[in-house]
């Protein structure tokens, strides 16, 4: 073999070397850039799962929030409301002391009302001793009817049963006239046992009796709508219905005044 092939020889295979080196670089560069591709890719899809998810919390967060502040504002207006139903009641009551106050100036129309109230006391009470505790402005009015209160005791007690009553040296607080902060528009306390055991019986506490008996109803016709209703679409529960109070005894019943 001469020179020549055998340089042709070399030239041969130096370009076969070059060229499998020229291959195998261009299979690691594009393997690398297809890594590299998967890896820029992981990192983006890492990334916006990151921003996706913080994106959702601070949308949730926020629908959270609008939640709790329209919550806060339905409660402050319910309360509102509520407030204000409450200082209405409150102003009926009022004006049915006041127009008891008027009314228990008549002594004709006051009688009968004292003498059932007392009555009604003794029969509640069914004590051998009991004392009347009154207003000084009824004081007369009060010993005047005692008897007539006895008779009524006895037509509806057992035939057999005595009771001695006595009128208490201690007053309920005057009418409103008076001017006191806490009047009482009239009616009686009656007491025994040495005052462990006490019935209320007046005309402030008929009132109020009446006015727990009646207050459903009475809600219903000065407010048609409940709160409840007012904020159905809100679905933020319903109010309960108020307890319905224990109507008084017919005798006294019988007498109270009607306006």
């Amino acid at each position: 073999m001469d020179s020549n092939q055998v340089t042709q020889q070399i030239q041969q295979m130096r370009n076969f070397i070059v060229r499998e080196a020229e291959d195998k670089a261009a299979e690691i560069q594009s393997k690398a850039e297809e890594e590299s591709e998967i890896e820029k890719q992981k990192i983006v899809d890492a990334a916006k799962a990151k921003y996706r998810k913080e994106f959702e919390r601070r949308l949730s967060q926020s629908a959270v929030q609008r939640k709790i502040d329209l919550s806060k504002k339905v409660n402050k207006v319910r309360l509102d409301m509520l407030k204000q139903r409450e200082a209405t009641v409150q102003e009926l009551i009022a004006r049915a002391k006041a127009q008891m106050a008027q009314y228990v100036k008549d002594a004709r129309k006051y009688k009968p009302i004292l003498t059932n109230l007392i009555a009604e006391g003794l029969l509640e009470l069914m004590e051998a001793q009991v004392t009347v505790r009154c207003r000084q402005e009824d004081l007369a009015l009060v010993r005047e009817v005692i008897p007539d209160a006895l008779r009524l005791f006895h037509q509806n007690a057992q035939p057999d049963m005595e009771v001695a009553v006595d009128v208490d040296t201690t007053f309920l607080a005057a009418g409103p006239a008076a001017g006191n902060a806490n009047p009482c528009s009239g009616g009686v306390l009656l007491h025994c046992r040495d005052g462990r055991i006490k019935l209320a019986n007046t005309l402030d506490d008929r009132i109020q009796i009446s006015m727990e008996g009646l207050l459903p109803e009475v809600k219903k016709i000065l407010f048609p709508q409940s709160t409840a209703q007012l904020f159905d679409g809100l679905n933020f529960g319903t109010a309960s219905p108020a307890p319905a109070a224990a109507g008084p005894a017919a005798a006294a019943a019988a007498a109270a005044p009607k306006h």
